[in-house]
């Protein structure tokens, strides 16, 4: 049986290939980024917070245990606070906010895990730029969706004494153990299978977001600003 010989590729195949591959590439590189600015704000997040004069603490009443205030530092003042602004969603193509809103509504509603996610994102942009290849393919990480739509609130978990619930800040500076009635605030280091946990998991949490960045994502709605002005119009 005569062996034919392999066909040469198609050209416009290989240029496609190429281009799909270039588009791909540009936006792994903005995830990428996107992924080390939010474990930068991580890391700024879990720096200490710098110490409350201790004069101030007395004359405002706050409780010592043991010499030093129970709220010192005080786990409602985060430091290094950065805020997100929103991303203009007008200058997005429609069919892009589309696969971004039905990934996430996917992951929030139904709980859609993380790398079904991604997945899910990644088939899409093969299928469109295969269908188009001059189109704009969707970014590949669910981080980046939920940046586009603003949905990357950084909520702040505060470990809580489950014994007398004093609230204690979300820092690697904490004791292991409640200042006022001594119980542990934290789970096991190691996990169930004897390896060390990478970050310590408290036994109750307390989700908080500060008034200022609660504040700040209001005022970046499109007509807030112009609304809360109105009373200056009447009489």
């Amino acid at each position: 049986m005569p062996i034919l010989p392999p066909q040469a590729p198609d050209p416009m195949a290989v240029e496609f290939e190429r281009m799909f591959c270039e588009q791909l590439a540009d936006g792994m590189t903005q995830d990428n980024e996107d992924q080390a600015e939010e474990q930068g704000k991580q890391l700024d997040a879990d720096k200490p917070d710098e110490a409350i004069d201790e004069e101030s603490d007395n004359e405002s009443g706050s409780i010592i245990v043991g010499g030093a205030s129970k709220d010192n530092p005080d786990p409602f003042m985060l430091a290094n606070i950065t805020f997100n602004n929103p991303i203009d969603l007008s200058l997005q193509p429609p069919h892009l906010q589309a696969i971004y809103a039905l990934v996430t509504w996917l992951w929030l509603q139904f709980h859609l895990p993380q790398v079904a996610c991604q997945v899910t994102l990644a088939i899409l942009a093969c299928i469109l730029f295969f269908l188009s290849p001059m189109i704009q393919i969707p970014l590949v990480t669910l981080a980046s969706a939920n940046r586009i739509l603003s949905l990357n609130v950084p909520i702040h978990i505060l470990p809580v004494c489950p014994t007398c619930k004093e609230v204690y800040p979300d820092s690697n500076s904490t004791e292991k153990d409640c200042q006022v009635c001594q119980s542990p605030l934290f789970k096991l280091d190691l996990t169930w299978c004897g390896k060390l946990q990478k970050n310590r998991i408290p036994l109750l949490c307390y989700p908080y977001l500060s008034i200022s960045e609660q504040l700040s994502s209001i005022f970046s709605v499109p007509g807030v600003k112009d609304l809360l002005d109105q009373w200056r119009t009447k009489s």
